[in-house]
């Protein structure tokens, strides 16, 4: 075959792993909650969905998951069935696993009264299964992860994001394969791996391009995860940013819930937040910046890796005009509800009259 002019490469087929630390799994779903773990009704908000400043309502939006499948029929998940594929010869897009719906329930969950709730809550997802359904380590073939990313390039736009929570041997072709798609403006988020290890050792989190982000674990309190049963990856580069990534709660096959850790729970908790704050405006910048609350404490290199969050509220008492008019600009003056501080917002409307405050 490598002799055939229109052969440019022949490879073994790697095989990845989602980028779960904890394999003891059992068969059945199960609940199990940290103090941190807010219940509310029926509905659990996990601590590491609240440390991102969650949940936010992602309804309208649209994250494509990379993975073991997801449970297509999930209650507490919106999926797009339509559009989810499987790139496993003889399996459909369905998770009989149970990792790819904890990565979709972290992102994505409903925010209703049951199960949890996700960062990015109510987005719809999109399985694409390239990862085995083998227990307890489902292993992903570079040819169906390569297949995942043609598939999410030619479907997913800019405002939509990618998750792979995926990690394995150091492949350039693999990564590069990721790049062209992020060049093409697919946002990725990737988790680091969990090899205890430098994070640049390991495809795919060693790409680097402004739309793909490599995301480390840290553990309740802010502390890098770096320890049994999580064992993150880290080095900046290729690491962008930090997510809680242990003891997480989230959905489970079979309209389930599941507490595990690992880097591939860190990742989602990033998606979820460059999903919320992605703009729909396609004329924006696709490298939306992502808020920080401060770094992880115990990074094992000296560049401690920074904690994504969601945008704080502004919270503002306003004076001023209730309507603009068509052509008329104009100001409120507001004092933040947090100190003394006056601020001036401008405001400017050209068309109609449009009611701003009542």
């Amino acid at each position: 075959m490598k002799n055939d002019p229109q052969v440019a490469k022949v490879k073994p087929n790697i095989y990845y792993k989602v980028g779960v630390g904890s394999l003891a799994i059992p068969e059945a779903p199960r609940k199990e909650l940290l103090n941190s773990d807010i219940q509310a009704g029926g509905q659990i908000l996990p601590w590491g969905v609240e440390r991102v400043r969650g949940p936010y309502d992602g309804t309208g939006k649209t994250a494509w998951i990379m993975d073991t499948g997801i449970d297509l029929d999930h209650p507490d998940l919106n999926v797009d069935v339509n559009r989810s594929i499987s790139f496993i010869a003889g399996e459909d897009p369905d998770d009989f696993h149970g990792h790819g719906t904890h990565v979709a329930g972290i992102l994505a969950a409903i925010d209703n009264d049951i199960d949890a709730v996700g960062v990015a809550a109510g987005a719809t997802v999109v399985a694409v299964k390239v990862c085995q359904d083998a227990f307890p380590q489902p292993v992903c073939p570079t040819n169906a992860i390569l297949d995942g990313i043609e598939y999410v390039t030619n479907n997913a736009n800019s405002h939509e994001m990618v998750n792979m929570s995926i990690w394995g041997p150091a492949d350039s072709d693999l990564d590069n394969a990721i790049i062209s798609a992020a060049s093409n403006s697919i946002p990725f988020t990737i988790s680091a791996g969990n090899a205890s290890d430098d994070a640049s050792n390991y495809s795919p989190g060693r790409a680097n391009h402004y739309n793909i982000r490599t995301i480390s674990a840290f553990r309740e309190g802010d502390i890098f995860a770096f320890e049994f049963p999580t064992h993150s990856n880290f080095g900046n580069p290729p690491v962008d940013f930090a997510g809680p990534g242990e003891n997480i709660f989230s959905l489970w096959r079979n309209g389930g819930t599941q507490t595990i850790s690992g880097t591939s729970m860190a990742a989602p908790h990033v998606a979820g937040i460059r999903l919320a704050v992605a703009p729909f405006d396609p004329d924006s910048p696709l490298d939306n910046p992502v808020p920080t609350d401060g770094t992880i404490n115990g990074d094992q290199d000296s560049n401690p890796d920074r904690i994504a969050v969601l945008p704080s509220d502004l919270s503002v008492f306003i004076s001023g005009s209730s309507f603009v008019t068509n052509g008329q600009t104009g100001h409120w003056d507001a004092i933040f509800s947090g100190g003394e501080d006056p601020f001036s917002y401008m405001w400017f409307r050209n068309v109609y009259q449009y009611p701003l405050w009542e």
